[in-house]
Formats: structure tokens, sequence, C-alpha cells
């Protein structure tokens, strides 16, 4: 339904898949009840690293909220990637 925003910066290079509706658990739905599966989007974020760590931020927002929200959670994620650049020495 959309009303979420998801936004996710990361040092190493990411690759993002969304899964939805599709059969096994991790294919993207949801049990609420026995029984019951309702479809979810799943996001899934892979990336390989050869140093000691790897620095992921990742901002939800909820645009139900208001257009200072979306534009907030981009501040952030600039922000964010500012500070793993300063943590990482890049």
């Amino acid at each position: 339904n959309r009303r979420f925003s998801v936004a996710w910066t990361c040092s190493a290079a990411a690759r993002a898949a969304i899964a939805c509706g599709e059969p096994r658990p991790e294919g993207g739905w949801v049990a609420p009840s026995l029984g019951v599966r309702k479809e979810a989007p799943r996001l899934t974020l892979n990336f390989s690293f050869a140093g000691p760590r790897v620095t992921l931020t990742t901002i939800v927002a909820d645009t139900t909220r208001g257009i200072e929200d979306v534009e907030l959670m981009q501040r952030m994620v600039n922000d964010a990637s500012l500070m793993e650049t300063g943590l990482n020495g890049r």
C-alpha cells in the first residue's frame, strides 16, 4: 500500500531485491494468524566485504506523516553517508 518508504546507505556495494507473494516464507508474505497468509514485500540487501566491518544504515519513514518527513529521511540518508565516510576515512 506504499505507506512506508525505505532508504539505505552502505559502505559496500549493496544489491537490493524485493520479493512479494512468492510461495516460501522468504518470498514475501506474513501470517497474521494460523493458516492465513498475506503478501508483504520483503527487502533483502546483499553485499560482500573483505574488511573488518561494513556500515549499513537503514531508515524507514511513514509516508502518511507528510512530505516534511520524507525530506527529513533524505537528509538523514545524506548525513549517514557523510558519517560513514568520516568513520571509514574516505
